[in-house]
């Protein structure tokens, strides 16, 4: 529980900042990967959660599209971790994150903060799929 007050904190003030006209990045992100002892299991999880096709290359690992379409723009943030540990989350945007979070935890994952409201409109929250990685869920008005 004081996880997720801190989550809740930290959640609500990065998503409620303005994000500014800036120049893009020097070293933009280009690549996501969600890795774990079972793969396919993986693979599945994803692309039953998200919709997400995967398609394997030789070797078993799977290239699934990301790049968010206009006028969804990509952002970041950095900041303290509530517990003081190291964390990396990307967030996907869905239209309904308690539906969502109801449905990866029918697929084998587990809630980790459930939806909170941040002002603008916004709406995150966050899951660990089935290997234990951790991911974020957002509806913005983008």
């Amino acid at each position: 529980m004081r996880y997720a007050l801190a989550a809740s904190l930290l959640v609500l003030h990065a998503f409620a900042a303005p994000v500014s006209a800036q120049t893009p990045a020097r070293n933009p992100v280009v690549h996501v990967e969600i890795l774990g002892a079972d793969a396919p299991r993986l693979q599945k999880f994803y692309g039953d959660l998200f919709g997400w096709a995967v398609t394997l290359n030789p070797a078993g690992y799977g290239y699934v599209p990301v790049e968010p379409v206009a006028p969804v723009k990509l952002t970041g943030g950095i900041g303290p971790s509530p517990q003081r540990q190291p964390l990396v989350v990307f967030y996907v945007q869905v239209a309904d994150p308690a539906a969502m979070l109801k449905r990866a935890v029918e697929l084998g994952g587990r809630v980790v903060v459930p939806p909170m409201d941040v002002p603008g409109g916004i709406v995150v929250a966050r899951f660990a799929d089935p290997e234990g990685n951790i991911v974020g869920l957002v509806r913005r008005p983008d």
